[in-house]
């Protein structure tokens, strides 16, 4: 099926709704009580949606708690808008500019953009003593007391609030390694019924989801060396021919799903090779969430063009006009993080972007006719050869960085975090910018 014509024709939207429904009998009769009570994840698509309230902007809702006084309500808020892709495509910086709007909030997760709930923490990877966070602390990182400040309407004499919040896990898109401890998701089976977007649209059914890609080849490149597999453009090549020989083997076999959602055989491959496979994974979100709820973005062309990317941005998120002032001073400001090491390394081999090309080529197709843009094949992209930088400290790389315009942050080797979180924090705290 024509997933543009399922989303956009108005006769379809019936489709969407039966499919809905036809998942939701799925789950009604799928029963397996071992996988339910094989660990503590919450199970999401068995609670009940909160109602939110109708004369604030950003979805909040009262919850009703009791103290030593008595019953007390306390707003709790989620997120009006969602970065949920693709790491390594520049989701932070632009999440950094979009939170300079004065309506828009950041949060208080890491870098006041990631909360990592949906894809880790609920499921206790990279949470505190692993434990798995509940909605309920989710909920948490989002400014309630902030956006719940609310004013006069001009033409109406009810309170409201224009404030929204959002968050920006580019992991969400593509990193679906705990599926099996979704209680609805046979564990035994080879391929998930329920994904993310399933549970997100449960809790959210309106939220608006915001979509930046970068060309396959240079975010993967990227990715790799910013999880610090292994540090050099030779090393590269060899995970690149490795993790394609392992990845086709694997479809001589198994489904593409069944692939894909193999969690060991990214860790045989030492590289996130389905994460710039997005096709298929835009396709699990746009088969739960209609097509007006996304907005995609090339990379390249938010670098190019980036005024032009913030207005469309601000007139998805419905938020007003700023003074061109705070708009030139959000455009002026230092791109917020790049890899280190691939400003060091230079550029993959020209050998290893011939191959990835190639093996991106069929993949990109079925995006552009997803989106109905041939933008997504990356024609207009062409490699670039990048020398390797000589740098023999910390202050000699933070000067390579301060010569590319892009602000500096300490890496550190870990998964989720390459680059020491405090030390960014305390460095970017110093400058302000929400009075603007």
């Amino acid at each position: 099926m024509d997933i543009r014509r399922k989303h956009n024709e108005s006769p379809q939207e019936n489709l969407l709704l039966q499919e809905q429904s036809r998942i939701f009998e799925d789950y009604l009769n799928y029963s397996n009580p071992s996988n339910i009570t094989r660990n503590d994840t919450e199970d999401i698509l068995s609670m009940e949606r909160e109602e939110f309230l109708k004369n604030l902007k950003n979805p909040c809702w009262f919850k009703f708690i009791n103290t030593t006084q008595g019953p007390k309500k306390e707003l709790r808020c989620f997120l009006f808008f969602h970065i949920f892709g693709v790491c390594k495509s520049e989701a932070t910086d632009l999440f950094f500019r979009l939170t300079q709007h004065p309506q828009i909030l950041n949060n208080t997760g890491i870098l006041n953009k990631e909360t990592q709930f949906w894809s880790w923490k609920r499921f206790g990877q990279d949470s505190p003593d692993h434990r798995n966070l509940t909605l309920d602390e989710f909920s948490s990182f989002f400014r309630a007391n902030e956006i719940g400040r609310t004013k006069i309407g001009l033409n109406k004499r009810n309170r409201y609030s224009d404030l929204i919040t959002g968050h920006a896990d580019p992991m969400d898109f593509w990193d679906h390694n705990h599926w099996r401890e979704i209680p609805q998701n046979n564990p035994n089976s080879s391929e998930p019924k329920f994904l993310k977007p399933h549970l997100v649209r449960h809790v959210q059914p309106n939220i608006k989801l915001i979509l930046l890609l970068r060309e396959p080849a240079e975010r993967l490149y990227s990715h790799y060396l910013h999880g610090h597999y292994c540090d050099t453009p030779e090393e590269f090549h060899s995970a690149v021919l490795k993790g394609i020989e392992l990845f086709r083997t694997c479809l001589s076999n198994n489904s593409l799903k069944t692939c894909l959602y193999k969690s060991d055989l990214s860790k045989d491959m030492k590289l996130l090779l389905s994460a710039s496979l997005y096709y298929i994974h835009l396709q699990e979100w746009l088969d739960v969430f209609p097509r007006d709820q996304f907005l995609v973005l090339r990379t390249e062309d938010y670098h190019k063009d980036m005024k032009s990317t913030l207005l469309k941005l601000f007139a998805f998120l419905g938020v007003g006009d700023i003074y061109s002032d705070v708009l030139e001073h959000i455009l002026k400001v230092p791109q917020k993080y790049e890899t280190k090491n691939k400003l060091l390394q230079g550029s993959m081999l020209k050998e290893t972007w011939n191959i990835l090309t190639d093996f991106f080529k069929e993949p990109n197709r079925k995006l552009a006719d997803i989106l109905n843009d041939e933008r997504y094949l990356w024609k207009d992209m062409r490699f670039k050869f990048r020398a390797k930088q000589i740098a023999k400290n910390e202050t000699e790389i933070n000067y390579i960085f301060k010569l590319e315009g892009i602000e500096s942050i300490t890496c550190s080797s870990t998964r989720t975090s390459v680059f020491n979180t405090e030390k960014y924090v305390k460095r970017n705290n110093k400058a302000n910018y929400s009075s603007l």
